[in-house]
């Protein structure tokens, strides 16, 4: 899974949340490796935080959509930012 956060958001403060989110989650486990969560990518909008967790086959799709759910509100609870792209626009005079 891949979580996005904003630039002025706490990095460290993020991957706690994420982290105790899947620890509520008793489908995730924890062989043949703990769950990994690290920063991935540095966007031209977001700090991009990986998660890979492991789980049974059939738990796969539930677990993403009710993680995906469980940050995000944690996010909205903490106050991290999930940015959208944003671009500006700069329109020049016709008469310069």
């Amino acid at each position: 899974f891949v979580f996005g956060i904003s630039y002025d958001s706490d990095i460290d403060k993020a991957m706690a949340a994420i982290r105790s989110e899947i620890e509520k989650d008793g489908r995730i486990i924890n062989t043949p490796a703990e769950p990994q969560i690290v920063v991935s990518n540095l966007g031209d909008s977001s700090v991009d935080i990986t998660v890979r967790v492991w789980c049974e086959r059939p738990d796969y799709w539930d677990i993403k959509f009710d993680l995906t759910k469980a940050v995000k509100e944690r996010f909205d609870s903490e106050d991290i930012s999930i940015p959208f792209p944003t671009q500006t626009l700069y329109q020049i005079p016709q008469n310069a």
